[in-house]
């Protein structure tokens, strides 16, 4: 399940800077899906990742939880975004082409997601996936 929300308008400048930032990495491909990860790409979207509202940023706490941060492209007709059940979510498109969907869900510039579990995304975007679970 994907339920869509939006970033505010001021966060356009960060989210152009870190799809600039972005389009310069070399992609890994492992299994159809394209990632990059690398302690620069939260030093990259920290801006970015600031303008998201109080209970994502909760949510995604590195004190209280266990978040990774990759960047990712759906470049395929269909691909599970993934997320485990159990854990959750963010996806933030960076760089979104027309009929991009995630859940269903048509995609426009400034929206981001909140993920319960794995949902199928049709191209073509970039987006940054944070990945979270309690810490024990």
């Amino acid at each position: 399940m994907a339920e869509i929300s939006r970033l505010p308008s001021e966060a356009e400048t960060a989210l152009k800077n870190v799809k600039e930032w972005l389009s310069k990495r070399d992609f890994n491909d492992l299994n159809g899906l394209q990632f990059y990860s690398g302690p620069e790409l939260v030093e990259e979207c920290k801006v970015l990742l600031g303008f998201l509202p109080a209970q994502c940023k909760e949510s995604f706490d590195p004190q209280k939880r266990d978040t990774r941060v990759t960047a990712i492209r759906i470049h395929k007709s269909t691909t599970t975004v993934p997320v485990k059940e159990g854990s959750g979510g963010l996806l933030i498109p960076v760089n979104v082409g027309v009929g991009a969907t995630v859940g269903g869900q048509v995609l426009h510039e400034l929206d981001y997601a909140e993920l319960k579990g794995g949902v199928v995304a049709t191209p073509d975007f970039y987006a940054l996936l944070l990945l979270s679970r309690a810490i024990a």
